[in-house]
């Protein structure tokens, strides 16, 4: 009988923890498309800044890695 419980436990556990894990995966989803979609409206109205942003972004990565495989 007191098997029977303990499985029972760990079964609600388990299904809990799915749901929590469920829930936070549509938030992350949620907050994904919401800065996609903040993305999008930038790119559209502002295309040159958004180059000029993603060239110096990937000018000062490659500083970076650039020093770190030097030493």
């Amino acid at each position: 009988m007191e098997n029977e419980s303990i499985s029972d436990s760990a079964g609600r556990m388990l299904d809990e923890g799915r749901d929590k894990l469920n829930d936070y995966a549509d938030k992350g989803m949620e907050y994904v498309w919401s800065v996609n979609s903040l993305m999008t409206g930038f790119i559209r109205d502002e295309p040159l800044l958004a180059m000029a942003t993603v060239f110096a972004a990937g000018y000062l990565a490659a500083r970076m890695l650039n020093q770190l495989t030097r030493r």
